[in-house]
């Protein structure tokens, strides 16, 4: 009986030897061993992760963009004293070229990730395994849910230590057991030996875990490759990647960005630079913001579901080891909805909540670096306007996560950001503009970011950020 779909490349269940397991192996070893977190929540690879996201013909930086850029950052730093509460870092400035800004930022985008990486795999498995149960009955129902909720359970890749151990012998997948590892008696195997189905589910489940991460890590790495070719500073993603937050611009985005503007380069580097200084010192100085971030993307995590039917369309025809030599099959094959499925009610909140907190942080670095800039950079309004155009067409935040969980972040919500943080600094004092991100429930929600004027008249009690 085949599974419904052919998905893996499997055939029929009769004919398994004709499926070569070490060539699945191999396949995922090509695919970056993208290792999901299993039950651990460990993660997902770096490693892995940035193999998916090398890069071709990327240039460092020269010596003079080493120089013009460091330069820039500690102008702007002068610039930003007076401008917020929220202290400059301790780490030293960098300029990176692209590929550096993808090795330093790597160990952030999993750990941020890495709940979503979690439960694809888990999603995945669970829906390969449905389709397998599906397909050999229920005659081996039991055996199947049994081999799925023991850890233990299942006959062991080689009990013996020899290389020709195979618990898919006696069914006819792979090489024969050999003579002293068919005299084993039960205790040298485990409790489930009378079943040697279990085994095979056993290592099914792993196998389609395993795969899970694979179809996450070729996705973030793809991801992060793609970002990598616009963003212009280890901050503009507008989240807090790095453990350890440094001012950094890639010398090479900086350089064609606002090029059609007709601006000085002087101004256009000082420019980026105080927005890369504005959102490293709010990293900075606002510890539960990674946090915060990690458990909005936990929430809509909990919620991935797979949807079988959309694996069998997507996956039919397509071999384990064709997605092992040309990941981009399998990109496209998710780009196009292969693990869409309807938002539940969690994860819309979670994405407001995510949206919500892009726009506080992009309205912030966008007043507070615009401030700054007011006495020094005559092209600033023109800057200012082309930073705003870029992110309404899909700034780098909302240009990685779009593609991980469909992010959409209102380039009004971020303009009216600026706004509310202006008239809160204009009309009360700049100090307590910075002291609203002392917690999440001291930020304005969505509802309140247009209407500033009666932000603290409107509120009994702090609104929690976590409830919309």
């Amino acid at each position: 009986m085949s599974i419904p779909g052919g998905g893996f490349g499997a055939g029929d269940f009769g004919d398994m030897g004709s499926f070569d397991f070490a060539k699945m192996g191999e396949a995922l070893s090509r695919l970056g061993r993208a290792i999901s977190a299993n039950a651990t929540g460990e993660g997902i690879s770096p490693d892995a992760v940035r193999e998916m996201a090398t890069l071709t013909n990327d240039k460092a930086p020269t010596v003079n963009e080493i120089s013009s850029g460091l330069e820039a950052l500690a102008v702007a730093q002068l610039w930003l004293d007076p401008k917020t509460d929220f202290t400059a870092p301790v780490a030293p400035a960098q300029i990176w070229s692209r590929s550096q800004w993808i090795d330093e930022t790597l160990v952030g985008w999993c750990e941020i990730v890495a709940p979503l990486a979690e439960s694809l795999s888990s999603a995945v498995s669970g829906a390969i395994s449905g389709l397998t149960k599906e397909a050999l009955g229920d005659a081996f129902g039991d055996l199947l849910g049994d081999s799925l909720s023991d850890e233990q359970g299942g006959i062991q890749g080689d009990v013996s230590g020899n290389q020709n151990s195979n618990p898919f012998s006696s069914f006819g997948f792979g090489p024969p057991l050999n003579s002293e590892n068919a005299k084993n008696d039960d205790s040298k195997i485990n409790p489930n030996a009378g079943n040697p189905m279990a085994g095979i589910f056993n290592q099914m489940s792993n196998a389609m875990r395993a795969f899970g991460g694979v179809i996450f890590a070729t996705q973030l790495g793809e991801t992060i490759k793609t970002t990598a070719g616009s963003v212009t500073g280890g901050a503009d993603i507008g989240i807090p990647l790095l453990t350890n937050n440094r001012p950094a611009l890639i010398a090479t985005n900086c350089n064609a960005w606002g090029a059609e503007l007709g601006i000085p380069e002087a101004e256009l580097r000082y420019y980026l630079a105080l927005r890369e200084v504005a959102g490293v010192r709010l990293f900075n100085n606002v510890p539960w913001l990674r946090e915060y971030i990690i458990t909005a993307i936990k929430s809509y995590s909990a919620g991935i579901k797979v949807n079988i039917q959309k694996i069998q369309e997507g996956m039919s025809g397509m071999s384990v080891e064709g997605i092992g030599t040309s990941p981009e099959a399998l990109n496209e094959a998710i780009a196009n909805g292969l693990f869409t499925t309807d938002e539940t009610p969690a994860q819309k909140s979670a994405i407001l909540r995510l949206e919500t907190i892009a726009a506080l942080v992009e309205g912030w670095v966008d007043e507070v670096s615009a401030s700054a800039a007011l006495e020094h950079l005559p092209a600033l309004p023109a800057l200012r306007e082309s930073a705003r155009r870029g992110r309404a067409t899909g700034g780098p935040m909302q240009k990685a996560f779009a593609a991980l969980i469909g992010l959409e972040i209102s380039p009004r919500a971020s303009r009216d950001a600026a706004t509310f943080f202006n008239y809160i600094a204009t009309n009360e004092s700049i100090s307590q503009r910075d002291e609203l991100w002392s917690s999440p429930e001291s930020l304005p929600t969505i509802e309140e970011i247009i209407n500033p004027s009666a932000f603290r008249k409107g509120r009994s009690a702090p609104d929690d950020l976590s409830t919309l």
